[in-house]
């Protein structure tokens, strides 16, 4: 696994739009993000993006964990996970070792 170096990066922050815009469509709850705190990458029959985002409902911002599947030369990607990361108090280290380690990804066929 790679860590992305610039999490501004306008892809990056693509990928991270792209996470919470398909959010808020499958929970109904309007998040707006903020930033991308952290992230990683990973090549597989596309890439895997593990991210850290700063997001906020208007109300209050929270740090939310996402992993996004591309397969940028198809024009798809697939959120794969997107949760609050609570319990982590904003340690974004225990956070990428959480998602690397536990999370498993369905790849589509």
């Amino acid at each position: 696994m790679d860590t992305i170096k610039n999490v501004n990066d306008p892809h990056v922050i693509q990928i991270a739009k792209f996470a919470v815009s398909e959010n808020k469509m499958r929970s109904k709850i309007k998040l707006e993000l903020v930033a991308v705190v952290r992230g990683a990458t990973k090549v597989v029959s596309g890439m895997n993006y593990r991210l850290l985002l700063k997001a906020t409902d208007g109300t209050a911002t929270n740090l939310y964990r996402a992993i996004v599947y591309e397969k940028a030369w198809e024009g798809y990607k697939k959120l794969a996970y997107f949760e609050p990361a609570q319990g982590f108090n904003g340690n974004c280290d225990v956070v990428l070792y959480y998602i690397s380690s536990h999370d498993t990804i369905s790849h589509p066929n």
